[in-house]
């Protein structure tokens, strides 16, 4: 089938940042329908970005990433800043993602593997906070300075209906991923390294400990394909934190995302960051 070619690159109004490679490699097959590139595109000479075009929905959306082997906000910003000057006309930029999910099974917050997680304001909290943005005072405590802006309202009132949507009937996102692998197959086959496709891992692979337990991960030597046991195999069961059994379907969480420039992959430094947070907007978040 041919690949479409829109004329004027002003057609595409949507802007997608990624920072990995295996997050670009998402956004790109959920797309509705890939494009050429637009044939009235100019891209700004100190523009360093690659662009995926294509449409999802009624939006024709421009796709790009951070360069490889960098993250934080301050690539973030870099890309977001070359996209604008070559595209000018955006109206609404996203950064989209994985992310280290928080659980406070106490507020009946519980976050499971491939859970989808939307941005929103809650209270004087604007959706985003930079939870490293700020000084270390002389009692060693953190302080927060400054504030992001929060989503244009047409977002907000877009987002509103939405979830109204899915009061009434279940997302389509379970259609879309299965729709994703059928075009894709080689996306549900585990990659390089014992690294996972994109699909389901499984309940046994989406276990929950205390922050304080270790994670141990023991390669496999006995030539299984994946060349790992599942996940957190080898770590301390007597740390992991029960949880009832849930539908496999991804759930959709509304509320703060915490952003910054460092990758959290331990559980004491994350529940440090949500305590930061809650003390700079208490009952917020």
């Amino acid at each position: 089938m041919a690949t479409p070619q829109l004329s004027d690159s002003r057609q595409y109004t949507v802007g997608i940042i990624t920072a990995l490679d295996k997050e670009l490699a998402a956004a790109m097959a959920v797309l509705d329908e890939k494009h050429r590139k637009p044939q009235k595109f100019k891209k700004h000479p100190k523009d360093t970005n690659t662009y995926t075009w294509g449409r999802i929905g009624e939006h024709n959306v421009v796709i790009a990433s951070l360069a490889a082997g960098s993250y934080g906000t301050v690539s973030a910003a870099t890309t977001a800043s070359s996209m604008i000057s070559s595209l000018p006309h955006i109206r609404f930029g996203l950064m989209v993602g994985i992310g280290a999910g928080v659980p406070r099974l106490e507020d009946k917050i519980d976050i499971r593997l491939g859970d989808v997680v939307v941005s929103q304001p809650t209270g004087t909290s604007p959706g985003v906070v930079q939870y490293d943005l700020g000084k270390l005072k002389k009692d060693g405590k953190f302080e927060r300075v400054g504030q992001l802006s929060a989503p244009p309202d047409v977002l907000l009132k877009g987002l509103q209906a939405l979830k109204a949507e899915h009061l009434i009937e279940d997302s389509q996102i379970p259609t879309i991923l299965e729709d994703m692998v059928q075009r894709y197959p080689k996306m549900k086959e585990p990659g390089e390294n014992g690294a996972s496709g994109f699909i389901y891992q499984g309940i046994e692979n989406d276990r929950l400990f205390m922050a304080s337990s270790i994670h141990i991960d023991i390669p496999i030597t006995d030539g299984t394909a994946s060349g790992h046991d599942s996940a957190c195999a080898h770590c301390d069961s007597t740390k992991e934190i029960k949880r009832k059994d849930r539908s496999s379907k991804p759930a959709i969480h509304y509320g703060v995302i915490a952003s910054g420039n460092s990758v959290i992959k331990d559980g004491v430094s994350r529940d440090e960051v949500l305590q930061r947070l809650e003390e700079s907007h208490p009952g917020n978040l």
